[in-house]
């Protein structure tokens, strides 16, 4: 099989999990159920997402702003209150389906069923989101997500990103894929890059973008912009 058939393979399986996780992953997120390792850590975990909410924050309001791979709308929510307009792309009907309920069928936004992968956007926005994404970005796939980025932004716009940090216990494997199972004890492999705080300064300033990384205990968050014309 040729690399090129690989890599469509494993993003395919991806897509395949993340549309049967949907009803799973606000478990994950807050901890519950097969997911909860405590209430000491829960609490960490809520300090760490609220630090990086709070960066959002600080980017203060924009007209316009596009979110991709938008999940199950626990970011979407919180882009609403400082985008006037947003877009809201990802992969998978299911979890769409459960982020216009949490944001209450919002008109302000619009959500899109689209593979990021081959996803062309049709205006440019002030802010460009997207949570616990780039990690399962193949890195074969990143020069051209880095070049989706800058069709997307406008002159001046920035990007805003989270996820998870390489840490001593979570690394990433020599092939870049994790193995991850449901409830129902299906199996599935997905892609998972660890990125630490001057890997991903340097993969930004690899494709021409400025970015400002901060780091908690098991995130990172970065606030980037685009190259000058």
């Amino acid at each position: 099989m040729s690399a090129a058939n690989h890599t469509r393979r494993v993003i395919q399986e991806q897509v395949d999990y993340y549309r049967k996780r949907a009803p799973e992953y606000d478990d994950w997120f807050f901890q519950r159920g097969r997911y909860d390792a405590g209430e000491s850590r829960r609490a960490e975990w809520q300090e760490e997402i609220e630090a990086a909410r709070a960066a959002l924050r600080s980017l203060g309001e924009v007209d316009d702003a596009l979110e991709l791979a938008c999940g199950t709308g626990l970011w979407t929510e919180h882009l609403l209150r400082q985008a006037r307009r947003l877009t809201a792309v990802d992969a998978s009907p299911e979890v769409i389906e459960l982020a216009l309920e949490r944001v209450r069928h919002d008109p302000r936004v619009v959500f899109e069923v689209a593979d990021l992968f081959a996803y062309q956007p049709v205006q440019r926005y002030d802010l460009v989101a997207f949570t616990f994404w780039l990690s399962h970005v193949p890195p074969e796939r990143l020069t051209g997500f880095f070049d989706l980025l800058r069709r997307c932004l406008r002159p001046g716009g920035r990007l805003y990103a989270v996820d998870q940090a390489a840490m001593p216990h979570k690394r990433t494997s020599a092939d870049g894929l994790q193995a991850r199972d449901l409830a129902d004890g299906s199996a599935y492999r997905v892609v998972k890059v660890y990125y630490g705080k001057a890997e991903l300064e340097a993969l930004f300033a690899e494709h021409g973008f400025r970015a400002e990384v901060t780091v908690t205990p098991s995130l990172w968050v970065a606030v980037a912009t685009p190259p000058t014309p």
